[in-house]
């Protein structure tokens, strides 16, 4: 649970920066780890399952329904738009929210 936890604390502030129009905060993890190498990957997923091992199944929960709040909260442009700006700058790391609309 810590690691999928962990990128969606990530996509969670893509997300935001959308629907507020701004540029998004830096990774919670320390700033010399890229995220186009397979390396800083495995590098990073340790410090994320580090970082988050411990927190309980509510937080997890809580964490997935704000992230599927925040998606559903975005116009299709806004969504489309950060996808493509978490693609364009993490590569391998690359994870995308498809949130059906009702």
């Amino acid at each position: 649970m810590a690691h999928p936890h962990g990128w969606r604390i990530v996509t969670l502030a893509w997300l935001g920066a959308a629907r507020n129009h701004r540029t998004p905060a830096a990774p919670p993890w320390p700033a010399h780890l890229g995220h186009n190498s397979e390396e800083d990957l495995d590098t990073i997923n340790e410090w994320i399952y580090q970082a988050y091992r411990d927190r309980s199944l509510g937080e997890y929960r809580q964490s997935f329904q704000r992230m599927g709040d925040t998606a559903a909260a975005l116009s299709e442009q806004e969504l489309n738009e950060a996808t493509a700006r978490l693609r364009a700058t993490h590569d391998l790391a690359w994870g995308a929210v498809k949130m059906p609309r009702s």
